[in-house]
């Protein structure tokens, strides 16, 4: 083989220069290997030294031909499925890779000794963190279909959409699971979502689906209200189940109304519940119709006040003119 060896003794000097002005489609430097058992390296560029003086380029690519379309940096390769095209090592402190899009860029894109990904940052404080007044993450199905999620100078996360008639965020896929979103709080917990068990659209406390249920809505418009309320029988389905043992005052349902309006001409009608029963039709068998059914049972045995309704109404408008008429029930 072919040995050479130069020893350069320059500071601020060029060692050596190559010019080609003259090329146009072939090669002014070219190193080609036939090997099939390459382990070491074909070119190698190593800085020994290590001083924080040290501030150079061990490898510079400049393109400053302003009209330029070249490829400054072209990398192929044709290996197998285990082959690493580009592989950067990182065993330093430094910034593993960055791309800036101006001189002397603030906010680049980088990755970080740790891996972390910035985007409008040099100090990624996550695996991807998004900096600047325009942070969004665009979801893309192709160019006039998308999703995008942004946060405000507050916090606050936003979602849009390309579509011009609503912003949906879906949860799921159709598959046979639950599906909820959680609110994590420093002493209460709750979650909102679909009961695939029962089908049911169900608000309760902890994060499990289905257990400690406060309200229930299923596919006919029924919602049940109350501590355990799996199946709501009823358009309004109030579950309420006392075991207290202390002096209190229990309400399974409570209405508080308070009318101070004056009424100068005309009629004001205030009502504290109002119910309209309307029943038509055969009448052979046995008919129970009531337009309110309450059934109250307790077990307490200690003294309290337990209602299965109270109405507490408060009507002080003055009426100069017409008809004032206020209903409890």
């Amino acid at each position: 083989g072919f040995t050479w060896s130069q020893t350069f003794t320059g500071d601020t000097t060029t060692g050596q220069t190559y010019t080609a002005n003259s090329l146009t489609s072939g090669k002014a430097l070219s190193t080609e290997s036939s090997a099939t058992g390459l382990t070491g390296t074909l070119q190698n560029i190593t800085l020994t030294g290590s001083n924080a003086a040290n501030t150079g380029n061990l490898l510079r690519i400049s393109d400053t031909g302003a009209l330029n379309t070249t490829t400054p940096l072209y990398v192929s390769a044709a290996g197998a499925a285990t082959q690493t095209v580009v592989l950067f090592e990182n065993t330093g402190a430094g910034t593993s890779f960055r791309v800036n899009d101006s001189t002397s860029d603030t906010t680049p894109f980088l990755i970080d000794a740790s891996g972390n990904v910035g985007i409008g940052t040099t100090t990624p404080a996550a695996m991807l963190n998004i900096l600047g007044a325009s942070n969004a993450l665009r979801l893309s199905y192709d160019v006039s279909n998308y999703a995008s999620l942004s946060t405000a100078s507050d916090g606050t996360l936003s979602l849009s959409s390309s579509n011009t008639s609503e912003s949906q965020f879906t949860i799921g896929t159709g598959a046979s699971v639950d599906d909820s979103i959680a609110f994590d709080g420093a002493s209460q917990d709750y979650y909102a979502g679909l009961d695939h068990t029962t089908g049911y659209f169900t608000i309760g406390t902890g994060f499990t689906v289905g257990s400690s249920t406060l309200f229930a809505i299923d596919s006919t418009g029924n919602v049940g209200i109350g501590t355990g309320v799996t199946a709501p029988a009823a358009r309004l389905d109030l579950a309420f189940a006392s075991t207290n043992g202390t002096a209190g005052t229990e309400y399974g349902q409570r209405n508080i109304v308070s009318d101070s309006g004056a009424v100068g001409s005309g009629s004001d009608t205030t009502y504290g519940f109002y119910n309209t029963l309307a029943r038509s039709g055969a009448t052979a068998g046995t008919i129970v119709d009531s337009a309110i059914y309450n059934s109250l049972t307790s077990t307490t045995v200690a003294a309290g006040t337990e209602y299965g309704i109270q109405n507490i109404i408060s009507d002080t408008g003055i009426v100069t003119t017409g008809t004032d008429t206020t209903y409890g029930v």
